[in-house]
């Protein structure tokens, strides 16, 4: 501490054998330091301050282009899984239908749009299969685009179809 003292009072010492206007400008180029000074110790943190917060900004910009493109894949994903699902239950329907009118589907093949699908029912009634058809045209919103049929010398037929959803 005295030490410190001793500086001062030397300071003083000095400060007072200049003249008056030197004085006049060493307390002026002292304010001015101080004030920068202060300036700079106030500036800089809030500078810095402002560029992480322009940094978490843009971060967060960033983030939001994400997931405002994540979102729309989930919407396109889940516009296909609807179209997905068609395709899924189309093939369940018609196998159940026909199976519910006494008919055995040797092959089903649904078509990449879910709305149709290609079958093939082997060793069955005329009448069975042209029953189903009708249910499937009236209450079930089908359209049989297409029938071909061959008869097998066991007195059956084998059909091959073409059904279409009207939802299409």
């Amino acid at each position: 501490m005295s030490w410190l003292r001793q500086c001062l009072s030397a300071l003083d010492l000095w400060f007072r054998q200049r003249s008056r206007r030197e004085q006049v400008y060493l307390l002026l180029v002292t304010a001015c330091l101080l004030i920068y000074g202060v300036w700079m110790w106030m500036l800089v943190p809030l500078q810095e301050s402002r560029t992480l917060s322009a940094q978490r900004l843009s971060s967060a910009q960033q983030s939001l282009v994400a997931v405002e493109q994540l979102a729309a894949e989930l919407i396109a994903l889940r516009e296909q899984g609807d179209q997905s699902t068609a395709v899924d239950r189309l093939p369940q329907f018609l196998d159940s239908s026909a199976r519910a009118a006494g008919l055995t589907v040797s092959t089903l093949e649904p078509a990449a749009d879910g709305l149709s699908a290609s079958l093939r029912i082997e060793n069955s009634q005329m009448p069975t299969v042209l029953g189903w058809l009708a249910e499937l045209e009236s209450t079930a919103q089908f359209v049989v685009e297409s029938v071909a049929a061959t008869p097998l010398s066991s007195g059956g037929v084998s059909v091959s179809l073409r059904i279409r959803s009207r939802r299409g």
